[in-house]
């Protein structure tokens, strides 16, 4: 066997997505680019005093009047300072924020050395403590600036009735009057208590953009039932109104389909009061809890239990079980235990009308008619709105073992997977594979995460799961290693030594995502294929990228074990990301989605459709597929107002590709 590695230190992924303040919502006919007279003001007054202060505290540490000796280390001060001056200049109001706080600290070093020092160092001193005031008084006024664009831009949205007003809502719903809108807002309140229907625009704006940063919505409001009875009236009282329903849980969804679009006229269901697990049935093997519990409070409810619950994804300590039953989520261990479809027995709904059906079934067969929990399951929130689970739990495994190994090809990872069925068996839980470019990036933004075998260009993780020993399942992984090194598979390869270096192995697979959200915006894609096809696809797609934009960089990795690849495309070093995106985005989808719909795939594996990938749907998809769809999406919800314009367009069939 290979050399172990040395040890790697973690770092923390369960909050993958940062709830950023950053453009705070504003009427869409109201744009940043164009700011009113007092944001500009305010703006030109912030960035003047922070460079002044960066200036005064590099020329005073170094040159003008340094402590003695080692003083012109103190011109380190300014290094905070000089990182805030992008925000200032993209006017991110979380810059502006943070920055009135940090500049406390400026104030009183001011305060301190004007009242200890003498001379120069005094002088300077007072000169620091007013450029921190100035700059807390412009950051201040900027948000306060900010908050009242936005108040207004509110109060003065063009009514239903202004001629050539453009309506960019997602659904087909009646525009509501001011009145309209304030007695929606009222019976709201009534149903959930007024703190629990958000309007200002600080408080909104985390749930109305998606974590990638790609969109931004408004919402009329944001309400937060703690009850389904709760969530029942809120669906009534929308109903009445015409108001369409956008469903959120942790907002972690890479598809954009949980938050608002740009009308202000939808309400932003948020689940996460509706956090409660309500049993765990250690005989039956089953847990019942709501849509708004965590992932990863959920997992740990199952270990208290002495039981395992195997749903397993990089975001778990944000994303809620609403969430991925709503995008039938799927993670590192579908090989073995499924989708989160497969993993639920039952649900409890609150349909389009307000009805709540209560199917919170513990039954592993039920053969008494339609399995209606697979309808809502997948449907993001366009058919029903999920409020409790009843799902699968197991019993914990004696043992589980995590080995890394290195390859020279991807027909050679294909080739491991099909020998580790054969030797492990069910005990196989997890494959996964990373080609040498993503590693490549989690050494760059995360240098204490060092990968084994960097001199290969594919790896792959390998998880076993024994339910005997801990040495049975050593000496089933090293069997399985050593016959595939003797058959020239495997060039080198290593088994952790324990959990702790397991989930160091682990944490470098789930730090790519985020490596790549620092290298820059990329194009994303969430494919699924028969492993076996997986290799001539990739071959395939390098070379018709390679050739349609030189030096384009590719970031594949994935659950090989159950087909799905994330095909991720990033820039050339030299092109601003958000160039290409502009650019090529269009023209890399329609090159990796021909080639998996040329070999059978899937344009989506677990990420869902969302509206990202409405409009791609269609020229992917069976038309009888589609048909059937909207007579079910019609059926259920009549009034079209459950997350509309996610999944599948209903205004315009004739754009479906025959």
């Amino acid at each position: 066997m290979g050399p172990h590695f040395p040890p790697m230190a973690q770092i923390n992924l369960s909050d993958v997505r940062e709830k950023t303040l950053d453009n705070l919502t504003m009427n869409h006919n109201t744009s940043i680019a164009s700011p009113s007279k007092e944001v500009r003001l305010t703006q030109n007054a912030a960035l003047t005093s922070l460079v002044l202060l960066i200036v005064l505290c590099l020329a005073w540490e170094w040159s003008w009047a340094p402590l003695k000796p080692g003083g012109s280390w103190l011109a380190l001060k300014a290094l905070p300072l000089v990182f805030a001056v992008p925000g200032l200049l993209r006017r991110r109001l979380y810059t502006y924020r943070w920055l009135s706080l940090v500049v406390w600290l400026y104030f009183i070093e001011g305060v301190v050395r004007a009242y200890s020092d003498t001379g120069d160092q005094a002088r300077l001193a007072t000169l620091e403590t007013t450029l921190s005031v100035l700059l807390f008084m412009a950051c201040a006024g900027h948000v306060r600036a900010r908050f009242k664009a936005s108040l207004l831009a509110t109060e003065t949205s063009p009514s239903p009735d202004t001629p050539n007003t453009p309506n960019t809502s997602t659904s087909s719903q009646a525009q509501l009057t001011r009145p309209q809108a304030q007695q929606l807002i009222d019976q709201l309140k009534s149903i959930v208590g007024q703190e629990h229907v958000l309007m200002a625009p600080l408080d909104l704006s985390a749930y109305e953009q998606d974590w990638r940063k790609r969109a931004q919505g408004r919402a009329l409001c944001v309400v937060r039932p703690a009850l389904t009875a709760e969530v029942s009236q809120v669906v009534r009282a929308c109903a009445s109104f015409g108001v369409s329903i956008v469903p959120q849980g942790g907002n972690t969804g890479l598809v954009v389909g949980s938050i608002p679009d740009e009308s202000g006229e939808q309400v932003l269901l948020s689940m996460q009061r509706m956090k409660a697990i309500r049993a765990v049935h250690t005989d039956n093997l089953s847990i019942e809890v709501e849509a708004g519990c965590v992932l990863a409070q959920l997992q740990e409810a199952a270990l208290q239990a002495g039981l395992f619950f195997p749903l397993s994804l990089g975001s778990e300590g944000s994303c809620t079980i609403g969430g991925n039953l709503s995008t039938n989520a799927g993670g590192t261990q579908v090989l073995r235990y499924g989708n989160a479809r497969d993993l639920c027995l039952g649900l409890e709904v609150v349909l389009a009308n307000g009805e709540v059906w209560n199917g919170l079934s513990g039954l592993r067969k039920d053969n008494t008619g339609y399995d209606l929990k697979n309808l809502f399951i997948g449907s993001e929130g366009t058919l029903g709105i999920i409020t409790a689970a009843s799902l699968k739990l197991f019993p914990k495994p004696k043992s589980t073992l995590t080995a890394w190994a290195a390859l020279e090809d991807l027909q050679g990872c294909v080739k491991l997977l099909g020998l580790a069925h054969e030797k492990l068996g069910a005990g196989l839980s997890g494959f996964e594979v990373m080609n040498q470019y993503s590693l490549g990036l989690v050494q760059k933004h995360f240098p204490a995460l060092q990968a084994p075998f960097q001199e290969f260009p594919w790896c792959a993780l390998l998880e076993l799961s024994d339910n005997e020993s801990t040495e049975h399942a050593q000496t089933q992984l090293i069997e399985l290693l050593e016959l595939a090194m003797e058959q020239g598979i495997v060039k080198n390869a290593t088994v952790a030594e324990n959990l702790t270096k397991a989930a160091q192995l682990w944490h470098i697979r789930e730090s790519i995502t985020l490596a790549q959200a620092q290298e820059g915006l990329n194009i994303k894609h969430d494919i699924s294929l028969s492993a076996s096809s997986i290799p001539a696809f990739v071959a395939q797609t390098e070379r018709e990228l390679c050739d349609l934009i030189p030096g384009v960089r590719l970031v594949n990795f994935g659950h090989l074990g159950d087909g799905n690849l994330h095909y991720n495309v990033q820039s050339p070093m030299q092109m601003d990301s958000a160039q290409f995106l502009r650019d090529f985005e269009q023209k890399v989808n329609d090159v990796v989605h021909r080639n998996v719909f040329a070999l059978g795939g899937s344009i989506s594996a677990e990420h869902g459709i969302g509206s990202l990938k409405v409009d791609t749907l269609p020229f992917y998809k069976d038309p009888q597929a589609l048909s059937l769809m909207r007579r079910i999406k019609e059926s259920l919800d009549p009034q079209l107002t459950l997350n509309p314009g996610r999944v599948i367009r209903m205004s315009d069939p004739s754009l479906d590709r025959p």
